[in-house]
């Protein structure tokens, strides 16, 4: 006795719970269409998904690649230098720092374009005097990081601004 009493009670459960999920898919898929329709979105979805995933690995990709061109690119730079001004000057170029007595070729390489350029020329001396990088101030103004004299193309003095 006990034991059909427990079924019947499953069973009726069961029957509610069909009777719920039927109402439910009724009301959400009014017609095979609608659920072809969402299936077809999630599909659309997934592919999306994947397909920003592999344009992602690719980026990545040419971005490693460009950055190791970049690096063999500054290895050749830094041999060079090396072999022309010594290992000092090597290590300072590897800082990114800027001396005393370092030549102008150098410093265009370590702190790149020059802006703010003056010349002035004697009988016995060049001397010029560049900024280096420029930006725009919060007052729409330009300012520069560091201001560099030179006398026949060596530096003389240099000032962070």
């Amino acid at each position: 006795m006990f034991f059909v009493t427990e079924t019947l009670q499953v069973k009726a459960w069961g029957f509610v719970f069909l009777s719920v999920m039927a109402i439910f898919t009724r009301t959400w898929f009014d017609n095979p269409k609608q659920i072809a329709q969402k299936i077809k979105e999630v599909k659309e979805q997934e592919e999306s998904v994947k397909r920003r995933e592999r344009e992602k690995k690719e980026w990545q990709k040419r971005e490693e690649a460009q950055r190791k061109k970049q690096r063999e690119k500054i290895a050749v730079t830094r041999k060079e230098i090396e072999q022309e001004y010594g290992s000092e000057m090597a290590a300072l170029f590897d800082k990114k720092k800027i001396c005393i007595g370092m030549p102008s070729q150098l410093v265009k390489k370590i702190l790149g374009t020059a802006y703010d350029k003056k010349k002035q020329v004697t009988k016995d001396t060049v001397k010029e005097s560049y900024k280096y990088g420029r930006r725009k101030n919060r007052q729409g103004n330009w300012a520069y990081d560091v201001g560099v004299r030179f006398e026949n193309n060596i530096v003389v003095s240099y000032r962070e601004l």
